[in-house]
């Protein structure tokens, strides 16, 4: 049986704000023959999407809409079909929406994720059988709907929770680490063919066909990626889900922690290759030729430091050449 996770995902509120506002796009979707206007957030229908074709979820709608969530307002916003609850026949005394969280969580067993605007476990109380599983479970503000703040919550908990996760404390994976910083993948100068997104009043500029290539090495060499960046780690997280690659963790400087080294980037480098879980590739545009040499020793890691906003191809050829050498018993 999987342990994938389950997301009970709600409509208005939710994925339907119910305010327009800046960044939101205008629809229409039609339920229970009325035509009822959407504003929605297409960064957060694709992050959706993403973690769902990813397997790192199992998206499932729960809404009043039922199952005109599959036949009408999905295909307005660009969702993917998800399997849609009806409300039961009957009334227990509870919301009928926390009745079908724990009756299928009884069932399945599985850890979950619930966003509903109207989501409070005090009046409405989940059964043992719910609350004995891993649990995330969001209230949105419904004027503004789910954020990318929260979707970065959600992926933190997918993240522990799916499928082969790294046992707790395990800092150091077995894999082969690929650590993307600043100057990695994404950049603020826009280029023809760029997807270019704003979180935060900050513009990103994201090349999908670099996001496709480290995908394609990910799936190849059996990569452990994470980023290693100051950028703010829910706009890391939602940078991933934006270019489909929900796999990402993220290492933030721990501030208060004193480091041998200046840098804290370095730090988490040097933590790594001293737990001897290597080999390891790093990239980064502040690597700087003392740093390179601080590393020259370690045949079993390569520094990348980008010429360019972002990896070229050159460079991405490099790393794959050093990732096939060690499926050859070249480190």
């Amino acid at each position: 049986m999987t342990t994938i996770p389950i997301w009970f995902l709600d409509i208005d509120g939710v994925v339907n704000a119910l305010r327009p506002a800046d960044g939101l796009i205008r629809t229409t979707a039609e339920c229970m023959g009325h035509e009822f206007t959407i504003h929605y957030s297409p960064e957060v229908v694709e992050v959706i999407n993403a973690a769902h074709r990813a397997g790192l979820v199992e998206v499932r709608w729960l809404s009043t809409w039922e199952q005109e969530a599959r036949t009408s307002f999905a295909p307005a916003v660009g969702l993917d079909d998800f399997v849609a609850y009806s409300i039961p026949d009957g009334d227990t005394g509870r919301w009928y929406k926390a009745d079908v969280v724990d009756r299928v969580v009884a069932e399945e067993g599985r850890p979950f994720v619930w966003t509903d605007d109207e989501n409070d476990l005090e009046p409405y109380g989940l059964l043992d059988a719910a609350l004995e599983q891993p649990r995330l479970v969001l209230a949105p503000d419904p004027d503004v709907g789910l954020t990318l703040k929260d979707l970065t919550r959600i992926h933190e908990f997918l993240q522990d929770h799916r499928d082969g996760a790294l046992p707790t404390g395990d800092q150091y994976p077995r894999r082969p680490l690929l650590l993307l910083g600043d100057g990695a993948l994404f950049s603020r100068t826009d280029e023809d063919g760029h997807h270019l997104f704003e979180i935060d009043d900050t513009d990103y500029a994201v090349d999908p066909h670099l996001f496709e290539r480290i995908e394609a090495l990910r799936t190849k060499h059996d990569l452990d990626l994470r980023w290693l960046s100051d950028a703010p780690v829910s706009d890391l997280h939602a940078i991933a889900g934006i270019a489909r690659m929900t796999a990402f963790r993220a290492h933030v400087d721990p501030h208060e922690v004193e480091s041998p080294m200046s840098w804290w980037k370095g730090q988490v480098v040097v933590e790594h290759v001293v737990a001897g879980r290597v080999p390891l590739v790093w990239v980064d545009r502040e690597i700087d030729e003392e740093v390179m040499e601080s590393f020259a020793s370690e045949t079993n890691v390569l520094l990348v430091s980008p010429e360019g906003d972002r990896l070229s191809a050159d460079e991405v050829d490099r790393i794959e050449q050093f990732l096939a050498t060690l499926g050859e018993g070249g480190h």
